[in-house]
């Protein structure tokens, strides 16, 4: 049970690492989306996949602690709209509040 345990704890920290990166410098917006239920490593993973699948979406970084996803956007294809990625992040089983926009370097200082 203990090597299980450890197991997840060790997974959960690699993949919360993963996504405490900074944005790709060629990103000019971000949106901010509240979430919430989501709880554990595997949950930001599982609206991780959501999220990615949108045209569009270049990364993502989830804060478990404030219930909040940010994602970046590719400007040189469309945005998506507000409503797809909450649909995103209820399709992989959280509760999604507002989306907020901004640029990347708004997002950074909001996360800082």
């Amino acid at each position: 049970m203990r090597r299980i345990t450890l197991l997840f704890l060790l997974i959960g920290v690699t993949y919360a690492a993963g996504c405490a990166t900074s944005p790709p410098s060629g990103s000019s917006a971000v949106a901010v989306i509240e979430a919430r239920g989501m709880s554990c490593p595997q949950c930001a993973g599982s609206a991780d996949r959501r999220l990615m699948m949108i045209d569009g979406v270049t990364w993502t970084r989830i804060d478990l602690g404030r219930g909040t996803v940010t994602v970046g956007l590719d400007p040189a294809k469309p945005t998506p709209d507000a409503e797809a990625l909450r649909d995103a992040v209820r399709w992989a089983g959280f509760t999604a509040g507002s989306v907020t926009w901004m640029n990347d370097t708004e997002a950074g200082a909001a996360v800082r």
